[in-house]
C-alpha cells in the first residue's frame, strides 16, 4: 500500500472517531441538563433533601399545534429540605414524565403502556386510580411515594430559575 492511501485511511478513521466523540459529548450534556441530574461538585454546598410526594397535573392538548408526543401528564417534584434556616419545601417546575430520572418515574407511573384513561398512575385500586386521575385533570393530585427518595439540592432556584437537584443514590 502506498503512503497516500494509508494516510487517507488514518485521517478518515480519525475524523470518524472525532465525530463519534462529539456526538457522545453532546448526548451526555443533554442528559445532564434534565431535572434530577444536577452535578454536585466537591467543595460546593449542597442541601440534603427528600422527595416524599410529587404533584401530578395535566395540560390540555392544543388542537392546532403540532406536538412531538401526546403526553399530557406533568409532574412537579416537591423536595423537602433541611437548611440552616429551618425546614422548607422546594417545588420544581412541571415536567413531562420522560424527563424525570428513571428511579422516580417508575415509582409514580406504571410500565403498562395500555392504560390510557387513568394517566398510568401506580395505584393498585382501580377506583382510587380513577379518582386520582380526575383530581390531576381538575388541578393536581399529590402522589405520595411509597418510599422517600433522598436528593442533593445544589441550587434552590428562585427568581425565575428552576432548582437544581439530583438523586443522592444516583451516580
Amino acid at each position: 500500500m502506498n503512503v497516500g492511501v494509508l494516510a487517507f485511511i488514518v485521517a478518515a478513521a480519525g475524523f470518524v472517531a472525532l465525530l463519534i466523540g462529539t456526538i457522545v459529548v453532546v448526548l451526555w450534556l443533554i442528559r445532564r441538563s434534565r431535572p434530577g441530574r444536577a452535578p454536585a461538585p466537591a467543595g460546593h454546598e449542597t442541601l440534603d433533601g427528600v422527595i416524599r410526594c410529587v404533584l401530578v397535573t395535566t395540560v390540555p392538548r392544543s388542537r392546532g399545534q403540532h406536538q412531538d408526543d401526546n403526553d399530557q401528564r406533568r409532574v412537579s417534584v416537591l423536595i423537602d429540605v433541611e437548611s440552616p434556616h429551618g425546614r422548607s419545601r422546594i417545588v420544581d417546575q412541571p415536567e413531562r414524565p420522560k424527563y424525570l430520572p428513571w428511579i422516580l418515574r417508575w415509582r409514580i407511573f406504571t410500565k403498562n403502556p395500555f392504560r390510557y384513561g387513568d394517566l398510568q398512575l401506580l395505584i393498585d385500586d382501580p377506583d382510587e386510580r380513577r379518582l386520582a386521575a380526575d383530581a390531576a385533570r381538575a388541578g393536581g393530585y399529590e402522589f405520595r411515594l411509597e418510599e422517600p427518595l433522598r436528593v442533593l439540592v445544589t441550587d434552590t432556584g428562585g427568581q425565575g430559575r428552576r432548582p437544581r437537584w439530583r438523586l443522592a443514590d444516583a451516580r
